[in-house]
């Protein structure tokens, strides 16, 4: 008997002519499919973080607008740009009837930020070490809905509606946070 087939106990009886070769075959079947199982898990696992951290991070930028928004109005209400892009007041939002909604974005008035109607194309917002372009963008409502019941309050009240979207490889998607304010 040769040394190999001491060695691998290679048998060449008639029955068994073959029935290695399929063992061995049928064994590597069943690991390739448990490795292409693991590396899908994988491949998902690490989408679904990718997408928790870009959630996270889109619902901290509109938290984060909407507190601009309560800052500018306890703090600085000086800080508001008009519809042609003039210094006005926080009161000048609130005299003003949108008929609906307003869109806004906040611009930089120096040292801190503004809030401004001028029409103005919507700007990504560029994060250090983050390769996804977030754009953040405000809507101010007349007709507030959640905030109360009579839409003839829109001199006194308005919501603020921060939204923030972003596109990744299964699409685009949106966070939005609402805040009612008065006057």
């Amino acid at each position: 008997m040769s040394p190999a087939r001491k060695l691998f106990r290679i048998s060449s009886t008639p029955n068994q002519t073959g029935q290695g070769i399929i063992e061995v075959v049928v064994v590597l079947a069943l690991a390739a499919i448990l490795i292409l199982t693991l590396v899908a898990l994988s491949v998902r696992s690490n989408r679904a973080a990718n997408f928790a951290k870009a959630e996270d991070q889109a619902a901290r930028l509109a938290q984060e607008g909407v507190e601009v928004i309560q800052d500018i109005r306890n703090n600085k209400p000086g800080n508001v740009l008009d519809d042609t892009g003039a210094p006005d007041n926080w009161n000048w939002i609130f005299n003003q009837n949108f008929l609906g909604s307003r869109e806004a974005y906040f611009n930089n008035c120096g040292a801190d930020q503004c809030l401004d109607f001028s029409p103005q194309p919507v700007v990504p917002i560029n994060l250090p070490s983050d390769s996804r372009n977030f754009t953040r963008r405000i809507f101010v409502f007349d007709d507030p809905g959640g905030c109360n019941e009579d839409f003839t309050d829109w001199d006194r009240i308005k919501q603020f509606r921060v939204e923030v979207t972003w596109t990744d490889t299964s699409g685009d998607h949106t966070i939005t946070t609402s805040s009612c304010l008065r006057r």
